[in-house]
Parts: structure tokens; sequence; C-alpha cells
């Protein structure tokens, strides 16, 4: 009898164990974000990715839309399709082509072409290592990729490759590396390499590649613009258009340095409500492009002059669309509406809302600094220079129902206690 009401007693509370734990958790739904951009030669136009109908799932297809900066109208260009999300958009100098890259299973990510119209997608890494990354050379007639290649040594890195596809030269190998821009002059390229810092951790760095194209091995000479020491660099930058300046977004705030890494310094801040994914400087070099969310609403496009002044909106994404709603226009001036969050339910091992600590706000003064690709406020880097706090995640119990489990554990002693 005993034995009997003892295997009752364990199938019981296995069973309020297994509802407690995997009590309905309320999280967050965030607002359509926009993950890349570029801006077509004559300064006109904006490509973008975002998944304003695909909804905000990892890994949810997105679309390639055009944005006019004169007119404000907005067109989609693509069906959903697995673009990668990150700085993985380039148009060539003469705007016939776009560059981008999609991933598919088992190969994982390769670099396709699109017309500027939406039509004729087809694959330019079409071999069996596929490649990320991708940079024009400002001729038009090279590109810079993050690729890898079978051999009787494996080599993988930056590659220099034709438009036609050709193998040209390596310009690093064997790293953990991505080429992220290629200077207007032609001179240079911007690459994050991973590189061991003091405390023996890999952190991506941001380097200087000279080039001379000529020579079967075109790299002359690497120079480094950060401190591995700073944490991880992000791959968001822009080289302005006569190659003597780089600059790159921290949290509300757009930073400037010197072409040598020199006189890092804050180019103008927006209200502190802001985040900015993305920047890039018009050809004209007279405004910069910015990819920016304003609280919590969804993240649009965002034009301004280089001395922070002049702020517009220019797209007015605000909720999700239905699959094939055109997204509507803007004339001109910044929205202040707030996104409503939304709320969905699901089965997870916790209950209770879990939130997340915000992104901590830089100080001006601190020239040295950790960078990391920011998509959403948690997503910010675990390194914060001195004097600046780490935010704390909110605690959630493991077992947060009615009974804890020091509760159950206290029955069950007991139980076992009468039964001997």
């Amino acid at each position: 009898m005993r034995r009997a009401l003892y295997v009752l007693f364990v199938i019981a509370l296995s069973l309020l164990w297994r509802e407690e734990c995997f009590a309905t958790m309320e999280e967050t739904v965030f607002p359509p974000d926009i993950f890349s951009l570029t801006v077509s030669p004559d300064g006109r136009k904006v490509y973008f990715t975002s998944n304003i109908h695909t909804g905000d799932v990892i890994y949810e297809p997105a679309e390639l839309f055009v944005v006019d900066l004169v007119t404000r109208e907005i067109n989609q260009l693509t069906e959903p399709l697995n673009f990668t999300a990150g700085r993985q958009l380039a148009i060539s100098p003469d705007g016939s082509t776009i560059a981008c890259v999609l991933y598919s299973y088992p190969k994982g990510d390769s670099i396709y072409f699109i017309n500027p119209d939406g039509s004729n997608l087809r694959e330019f890494t079409n071999d069996n290592y596929g490649g990320s990354d991708p940079v024009w050379s400002p001729d038009g007639n090279f590109l810079a990729i993050s690729t890898w290649r079978e051999s009787e040594t494996p080599v993988g890195g930056i590659l220099i490759v034709d438009k036609s596809g050709n193998d040209i030269a390596w310009v690093v190998a064997g790293t953990d590396s991505c080429p992220i821009a290629w200077a207007p002059n032609g001179q240079y390229l911007l690459i994050v390499r991973g590189v061991e810092n003091s405390r023996g951790e890999i952190v991506r760095t941001l380097w200087r590649v000279d080039l001379d194209l000529t020579k079967p091995f075109p790299a002359t000479a690497f120079i480094p613009l950060t401190n591995p020491d700073e944490g991880d660099w992000s791959s968001v930058v822009s080289i302005s258009p006569d190659s003597s300046k780089i600059i790159y977004p921290l949290a509300n705030e757009v930073w400037v340095m010197n072409a040598d890494g020199s006189g890092r310094e804050v180019l103008f801040s927006l209200a502190d409500d802001f985040l900015i994914e993305g920047v890039s400087w018009l050809p004209s070099g007279d405004k910069i492009v910015l990819i920016a969310q304003n609280g919590n609403t969804a993240a649009n496009i965002y034009l301004i002059n280089p001395d922070g002044t002049g702020l517009e909106q220019i797209t007015n994404f605000t909720d999700y669309l239905a699959m094939g709603e055109k997204p509507t226009t803007i004339a001109g001036g910044v929205g202040t509406g707030k996104f409503p969050q939304k709320i969905f339910t699901t089965k997870s091992p916790l209950k209770g809302v879990v939130g997340h600590p915000k992104g901590v706000k830089i100080s001006k003064s601190v020239v040295s600094h950790p960078m990391t690709m920011k998509r959403r406020n948690w997503d910010s880097h675990r390194d914060f220079p001195t004097g600046e706090e780490e935010p704390k995640s909110p605690s959630v119990p493991i077992f947060a129902g009615t009974l804890s489990l020091s509760a159950l554990s206290y029955a069950l002693w007991k139980f076992l206690r009468i039964l001997a």
C-alpha cells in the first residue's frame, strides 16, 4: 500500500512540476526592423532590407525595398527572401547591380546579384564555397568578399574577385576577418579582423588595409585603427566621399575618426531615445543616411546633415503590414508616435514576464569604447568603459509558481518520513 501511495505521489508531483515549469511566459514582439542599406551612386535612392511584411522572427525572410529621397516613394522590389542581416547590401559604382547575401541550407551564405528594379536575381558565388560581406571597388571592376577555398591547405579570409567571379588575390588569409568598406579613392580597404586581447579573448578589431592591385599580393600595409582591449568592433561604418573620414554609430550618437584612426570624437548626437543601427554618407558628402529607432518605434530611414542638424524622417514604418500591403509615404519631419508593444504567449521553462535591459548611454568624454551592432537594445556589448556599469538582466526564478522548489522538496521529504 505504501509503495502504491509513493508511486501516486511521485506521479502527481511530476505533473505539477511539468505544469509549473512550462507555464505561459509573456514576451514582447518588437517593431519592424531595417537590416542593411546601400545608397545609389547619384545619391537619390536608398535600397534597404526590412521585415515589415514578414514579422519579428529571427531568420525570418526579409524583402528588398527602395525609397526615393526626393519624392519619398517606397517600392518593394522582391518577395520575401533569406537576406542575411547586417551590412550585406552593396550597389555597384555605375548603379547597375546590387550585391546582396542570401542564406540557404546546407551551403550557408552566398552572394547574389540583383538589378536595381528587383529583376534578374542570380547567384554570383556559384561554387561550393559561397561568400558574404561584398564591397565594390570604386571602379566597379572588383569586389572584396569573405569566403574560403578547399585545397591541400584549406584557406579562408578576404578575397578580391573580379565582377565575373574569378579569383584575383587574397587580401587576408587564414584569419577571422571580413571587408566592410572600400575607400572611394581606391587606396585602402576597411576590414574587421579577429585579434586576441590582453585577456586572451578573440575580439573583432578595425583595420585599414592599404592596397595596390597591380601586385600579386595587393595588401601593402595593415594598420590597426582600434585596440582589441576596447572590445568587439561593429561592421557598420561609412567612408566619406573624399576618403579622409570614417563614421560609425554608437547608441544614439555618430562618431567620426580620421582614416588613420586618429581624432575620434562625436560627430553628432540624437535624442536619448534614438538607437542608430546604420550609417552611410551620400556621395555628395552633404548628407548622412541613418537607420534608427526612435524609442520603441519601428526602425526607419532618416536623413541628416553632418553637423547633426536638419533631421528628416524618410520612411514611415510603424507596424507590420499584411503581405502585399504598400508602406505609406511621409512628406518629411520626424514622427513621434510610440509603437504599441504586442504580447504573445508561448511555452517556456520560465513563468512570468521576462524583460530585457536597455542599452547604456555612453559618455561623450569616453574616447576608447567597445563597438557592436546593437540591433536590439539587449544586444549591446558586455564590456563597458571605466565608470559605466553593465545593465543587469532582470532575474527570473527557475520555478515561479504557487509552490517553490524548496517547498516541493520539503513536502517530498515529509511524505517519505511518513512512509518510513
